[in-house]
């Protein structure tokens, strides 16, 4: 289930100037197909090898990952022509992984040049969560399209693989180039509902201007209402300071996250939702802090009637 809404002027105004806008620049399986049954080990660091024509000045990196936590990480590398291994580090994000399976990803602290020729797009992956694999293979019947690619389990000191890497997997990953690419992670706990039902918060792609970008909910009661609050702050709400421990008013031991300006209210199927989050074109909004948190109904898990999610924090870009 999608919604589409306006975030309009439920988001904070930054009033920064109007900036070129980012382009998608590489898209290796730029869809929502993926093989569900590969994992990451780790932790680790997963370089894939790629080529380029033309330079590039990459400005964001995002995976297909989900289901698990932790701080992951995204960087561009050079390659080594002589050991056919990742180089020199030339820049890495970082964001704070969520357990819904998406696009996920981090900005570059400074935009990346990147001469033409090869590079690897180097993963830093806390362990367990979900592989960005469209099409899973072996290294005797490689997937169609499968990229070479290392692992390291010393922070990039030293690489497996032999001299020639491993080549069986079709691995997911964009890169954004330009602009000023807006980010999405999510923080803080949820809280359990009656049986096994514990709200869950998770998101695919970025705040952009002028698209759309998914915030999910899993782990809700079938056939429920649920409710997404979009706020301007995660440490003030009519008066009270946040997070707020909600046991005194009858939500043990659920957390207020953030601000509720405005409810987008949703129906749940088979304990999940999805609300679409369309950016307005009004450069005014670029730069702009938004929160995200999930109220479920449920009546019979506390005496406020309603459950909590972990909450998501984004920043519009362009």
């Amino acid at each position: 289930m999608s919604l589409s809404h306006s975030l309009g002027a439920l988001l904070l105004l930054a009033s920064l100037a109007p900036a070129q806008s980012s382009s998608l620049c590489v898209a290796v399986s730029d869809n929502a197909f993926y093989d569900t049954g590969i994992s990451m080990g780790g932790p680790l660091l997963l370089a894939i090898q790629l080529q380029t024509t033309t330079p590039l000045n990459a400005t964001r990196l995002e995976v297909w990952t989900g289901e698990y936590t932790g701080t992951s990480s995204v960087g561009i590398w050079t390659h080594d022509p002589a050991t056919n291994l990742p180089g020199v580090n030339l820049g890495t994000g970082q964001w704070n992984m969520g357990q819904v399976n998406g696009w996920q990803g981090a900005r570059l602290p400074a935009a990346v040049a990147v001469p033409a020729g090869t590079y690897w797009f180097v993963w830093g992956n806390p362990g367990g969560g979900q592989a960005s694999v469209e099409i899973g293979g072996t290294p005797n019947s490689p997937a169609p399209g499968a990229q070479l690619y290392r692992a390291s389990f010393d922070g990039g000191q030293s690489w497996n693989g032999g001299a020639t890497g491993f080549r069986s997997h079709l691995w997911k990953l964009r890169v954004r180039c330009g602009g000023n690419p807006g980010s999405y992670e999510v923080y803080g706990g949820n809280c359990r509902g009656v049986g096994a039902y514990r709200p869950i918060l998770g998101f695919s792609d970025a705040p952009t201007l002028g698209r759309t970008m998914e915030v999910n909910l899993v782990g809700a009661p079938p056939s429920t209402a649920a409710y997404l609050a979009l706020g301007d702050s995660a440490q003030t709400w009519l008066g009270l300071a946040l997070p707020l421990d909600l046991s005194p008013f009858g939500a043990a031991p659920c957390t207020l996250l953030c601000s509720a300006n405005a409810f987008l209210p949703v129906q749940t199927t088979n304990g999940t939702a999805g609300v679409g989050l369309f950016v307005p074109i009004d450069p005014s909004l670029l730069g702009a802090p938004f929160f995200n948190q999930w109220w479920v109904a449920n009546p019979t898990a506390t005496a406020l009637g309603f459950v909590f999610s972990n909450g998501g924090r984004g920043v519009v870009g362009n």
